[in-house]
């Protein structure tokens, strides 16, 4: 499922579901387990989102992902986006 964006592409709700993920468990080693990754294959969905939004969704500490101000804007819009449209 998916939503078109800009110039015919499509948003992912699986990987924002990944991001969402993170962002709770501030661990991308925590998230990849929970979503049975790889970390390295969480890492590339989130980095295609990223580029996607053209901004860095997370500041990559050692061991901890924290989200920037775009992030928690994104990530805020898309909780309130799946309780309007139930989708989960």
């Amino acid at each position: 499922m998916g939503i078109e964006v800009r110039r015919g592409g499509y948003m992912d709700f699986h990987h924002l579901e990944y991001a969402l993920t993170i962002a709770d468990l501030k661990s991308l080693n925590k998230a990849a387990q929970k979503l049975h990754l790889s970390p390295s294959a969480l890492s590339q969905h989130i980095t295609k989102l990223e580029r996607e939004y053209n901004v860095a969704l997370f500041e990559r500490a050692r061991g901890s992902w924290l989200l920037t101000e775009p992030g928690r804007i994104l990530m805020k819009s898309f909780t309130f986006m799946k309780k309007v449209v139930r989708i989960s």
